[in-house]
């Protein structure tokens, strides 16, 4: 009867595998027919930098944007310049922090590597969206320490010291994993300076942080936050959201892994010393990850310590499932910006066209259009203009709510070009 048991149980290396490989391909979809394509401002600046070949570390505090321009710039010329090709680039160091992800939790229990990689297949788009969002910090960034802490378990100390460092650079919130790491193993401290020789040598100094205690409810209402709102999924979803974040935070706990355990104690910490680094964000729903990008390092440390914890795949497979609908359903046609040139933006723009503009950037926010968006009355000559230039870069050139207009049509045609 044993015998039988053990070939018909499901063998996890393969599970895992499998897992590993529907993340590349739901990873393509996302670009492909859902609406993660959008690229924002800001994020088109590392990859201008890599188009022009400014290789230097032009952003001392963000080494992750000349890491991602440097590595944009040999695919710009192989594969050439547009959305697509600079997703790849994001899109890697998702797929690779999946992987390490994995590779840490494998030495745990099998079952928890393959509960990781079905967290990461279902999680919120929000956090999906920043992990494709070439900024070159937060969310590209987690690829560092999860790496550093597979290659410890591993029995690789050397090495992940020099990703530990690499990361420092990239930037400085994977610092937010030393404590836990140093509970590991502290024979890899002796290797972050090959690393962090990138920032050393460039004469990089922390950015200053002036340390003071905020109004505690308004830390809690930011630590917090996305517990008790919808803030990572869709205005719709709260009681998903809610079910989704009660059971990451209580198996996090219940993990009782000291790597997730002391992060999410550092996050806490630096959060209510430093509230400079976060007070300033607004909670708005239109820019739903962008106010977020702080909070993926919490997120991402709760799902690898939901996995860790006993029978959490049981425990989780409603919302999972739940999750993966809400993925799929992203899928729903060719986007029309895959294609687009890297540098295709608006032509200079009014101050009337401007506001037209930045109503479709509000309703995109950053890539998660919400269903049927209700424009509301122009509000000076000009606004349509801009309305539909914005829809023709951020969102693409169909499903047009103010109807037929020849100025969508001109503008598709030369951000195509």
């Amino acid at each position: 009867m044993q015998g039988h048991d053990r070939r018909t149980a499901p063998d996890p290396s393969r599970v895992l595998w499998v897992l590993l490989a529907l993340e590349v391909l739901f990873t393509a979809l996302d670009l492909l027919f859902g609406s993660l394509s959008f690229v924002h401002p800001e994020e088109r600046f590392n990859a201008l930098a890599g188009l022009s070949l400014d290789l230097s570390p032009y952003r001392p505090w963000c080494g992750g944007c000349t890491t991602e321009s440097l590595a944009a710039a040999p695919l710009f010329r192989l594969l050439g310049p547009t959305v697509l090709v600079w997703k790849i680039v994001p899109a890697t160091l998702h797929l690779a922090m999946a992987a390490a992800g994995a590779a840490f939790a494998w030495k745990r229990s099998p079952w928890a590597a393959v509960t990781w990689m079905a967290l990461v297949i279902a999680a919120p788009p929000a956090w999906r969206e920043l992990g494709l969002t070439g900024w070159g910090n937060h969310a590209d960034s987690l690829v560092f320490p999860l790496a550093a802490a597979a290659l410890l378990v591993w029995g690789r100390p050397w090495l992940a010291g020099v990703v530990v460092g690499l990361g420092a650079w990239f930037c400085t919130t994977t610092l937010l994993w030393v404590p836990g790491l140093l509970l590991l193993d502290r024979r890899w401290l002796l290797t972050v300076p090959l690393g962090a020789a990138p920032m050393l040598l460039n004469g990089w100094a922390p950015p200053g942080a002036e340390l003071a205690l905020p109004e505690l409810n308004a830390w809690l209402g930011w630590l917090l936050g996305p517990f008790a709102t919808s803030a990572w999924w869709t205005d719709s979803a709260s009681l998903l959201a809610g079910a989704w974040y009660a059971g990451l935070a209580g198996l996090a706990l219940a993990s009782r892994d000291r790597l997730v355990v002391v992060t999410l104690a550092c996050f806490a910490a630096l959060t209510l010393f430093a509230p400079g680094a976060w007070a300033e964000n607004r909670e708005d729903w239109a820019l739903r990850a962008f106010e977020l990008r702080y909070r993926v390092p919490l997120l991402t440390a709760m799902m690898l310590g939901a996995a860790l914890a006993p029978r959490a795949l049981g425990l989780l497979l409603p919302v999972l499932l739940v999750g993966l609908g809400v993925r799929a359903g992203d899928w729903t046609h060719l986007s029309s910006r895959v294609g687009l040139h890297i540098t295709a933006e608006a032509p200079a723009l009014d101050d009337c066209a401007q506001k037209g503009l930045g109503w479709v950037e509000g309703i995109t926010g950053w890539g998660s259009r919400p269903p049927d968006p209700l424009p509301p009355e122009p509000t000076c000559p000009g606004w349509e203009e801009g309305a539909a230039w914005g829809w023709a870069l951020y969102v693409g050139c169909e499903d047009y709510p103010l109807g037929p207009s020849d100025t969508l049509n001109q503008a598709c045609e030369q951000v195509r070009r």
